[in-house]
């Protein structure tokens, strides 16, 4: 149940597949509730473990870390995020050992988003000095970064995207 698995809804009623290595297997719940809750209780044992594998390896060092504002679901907050292997942590503190919250980097799609306008006024929009970096994993919903300089985006941008390239 590492990183490489995959867990998804598959064709069918209630059956899902565990992709793993060279094996695929397709399992059918006796309902759709039951199939749920498999997922939830798998994809969470996968999260866990992923996690754990990568904290625990000590020759490990951050690729990139830093203070940035995460936006997700409409919230903002600010963070102090670690990019480490193909995990994007961010925690409260930068002294927690526990991360507040984790994204596989494996197979997410990354890009620069460019602000648009929800104002129907007419004045002139002040120029902005913040970027954004939008993080659109494969089966969860995506995740903005706010960061106030172009260098620090750059830096991002780049090693996000970097690991979240297939096969590297």
């Amino acid at each position: 149940m590492d990183d490489r698995c995959r867990i998804m809804r598959a064709d069918g009623a209630a059956t899902f597949e565990i992709t793993s290595g060279r094996k695929t297997l397709y399992l059918t719940a006796d309902s759709i509730a039951q199939m749920e809750e498999w997922l939830r209780v798998l994809l969470s044992v996968q999260k866990q473990q992923t996690a754990l594998d990568t904290i625990s390896k000590e020759e490990q060092r951050p690729t990139l870390q830093g203070w940035l504002t995460k936006v997700k679901n409409g919230h903002q907050r600010k963070c102090f995020c670690v990019l480490m292997g193909k995990m994007f942590l961010y925690y409260n503190n930068p002294l927690d050992k526990k991360a507040a919250g984790d994204i596989n980097m494996r197979d997410a799609r990354v890009e620069e988003v460019e602000k648009s306008a929800d104002s129907d006024t007419d004045e002139p929009e002040k120029e902005s000095t913040e970027y954004t970096i939008g993080i659109f994993p494969a089966h969860a919903g995506p995740t903005y970064l706010l960061i106030s300089n172009k260098q620090e985006k750059d830096a991002w941008l780049y090693h996000l995207t970097v690991v979240s390239l297939k096969n590297i």
